[in-house]
């Protein structure tokens, strides 16, 4: 297949940066249990998690998501061409990908897209991203 500059030698793609944010605050699956009104050992017995990050007060899921892409591109973010977020996300419509986009005033030509999947989503993402840099 010909490329844009009418050349067979394929282009190069790849992943520059990924990065990723944890809150600040540390929670006792107990707790957790409670909060969502199971038995006590429920969540470590079934998932084996024995404690979860949640973000501390004043941040948030877009504030952690925001240093998380600073941090991946040494504050170059001009030069995302694509980005790809997951989360256990609640922010709801127009969820983080697309809040993140905005917040980080990224181009318009640079892709976004939320992946799925909880706590399979950063696996989704790589997935995803290498399907995409193949194509």
């Amino acid at each position: 297949m010909e490329n844009s500059n009418g050349s067979n030698t394929p282009r190069e793609a790849a992943i520059a940066g990924w990065g990723f944010a944890l809150g600040g605050a540390a929670v006792n699956s107990i707790e957790v249990d409670r909060q969502f009104g199971l038995t006590e050992g429920t969540l470590q017995q079934r998932t084996g998690i024995s404690s979860l990050a949640r973000a501390d007060c004043g941040d948030n899921e877009l504030s952690l998501a925001e240093r998380a892409c600073q941090a991946a591109t040494g504050d170059s973010v001009g030069d995302i061409d694509m980005l790809l977020a997951t989360s256990e996300t609640n922010i709801g419509h127009p969820a983080l990908a697309a809040t993140l986009h905005e917040r980080l005033l990224l181009s318009s030509h640079c892709a976004v897209m939320d992946v799925g999947g909880a706590c399979a989503g950063l696996l989704n993402a790589f997935s995803i991203a290498k399907a995409m840099l193949a194509s």
